[in-house]
């Protein structure tokens, strides 16, 4: 076992390699290996050729860093890195934590993020939906559709009930379950029925000509 400072920040100078303290005439120095994440901007090549699933957090974290202030450019990445992530074909549990990470240091406006997930959900469905079977798809969905009534029923009581039976039309229409987890997050946030309501009005207005 070793230990090892892996560094972020974006100045080159920002050295530090050891570790000291002294009490009473006693002395105690701990040096460490040091890694800067951008000592490896010349090596974007070698990072986006290597398979190891820390090289792209790594160009993430560099690409972050370049776009920083720049909104529209960091959309842009945020998406190419998500695609990325579901063309190198990684388990679930192994992309879903290097896009939280993303996510993370790729903050957009709520809006923005919004619109990368329609643009996202299509690409998401045809990469993921072949290895689910349609039985399965189908108690998925089933289980969301109680998910969601759940919250609707423990938030806004019977008020809440015309809602679920919303999801009930809905969850068979629409493909991507995915929808409704994100339906189903938003509504335990919700602050009122009318902005319960909202929520599954944008639904329907995105799957409009399906749900017609």
């Amino acid at each position: 076992m070793i230990s090892l400072a892996v560094l972020t920040d974006d100045n080159p100078k920002f050295r530090p390699n050891e570790y000291s303290r002294a009490i009473c005439g006693c002395e105690v120095i701990f040096r460490y290996p040091l890694v800067k994440i951008i000592d490896y901007r010349d090596r974007l090549a070698e990072l986006k050729a290597s398979p190891h699933p820390f090289a792209i957090i790594v160009r993430a974290y560099l690409k972050a860093l370049e776009v920083a202030g720049n909104v529209t450019e960091r959309y842009a990445w945020k998406k190419r890195f998500l695609l990325e992530l579901y063309q190198r074909g990684m388990k679930h549990e192994t992309r879903l934590a290097i896009f939280k990470f993303i996510d993370w240091i790729m903050a957009l406006p709520e809006e923005m993020d919004a619109e990368l997930y329609k643009e996202t959900e299509i690409f998401e469905e045809t990469t993921t939906m072949p290895y689910m079977t349609t039985p399965q798809r189908i108690d998925m969905k089933r289980g969301l559709a109680k998910g969601i009534a759940t919250v609707l029923e423990l938030k806004f009581g019977e008020a809440g009930q015309p809602l679920s039976e919303r999801t009930n039309k809905l969850i068979y229409k629409i493909k991507p379950p995915e929808t409704f987890e994100k339906l189903m997050e938003q509504l335990k946030y919700a602050r009122s029925l009318a902005e319960a309501e909202k929520l599954f009005d944008e639904v329907e207005s995105q799957y409009q000509e399906v749900i017609a």
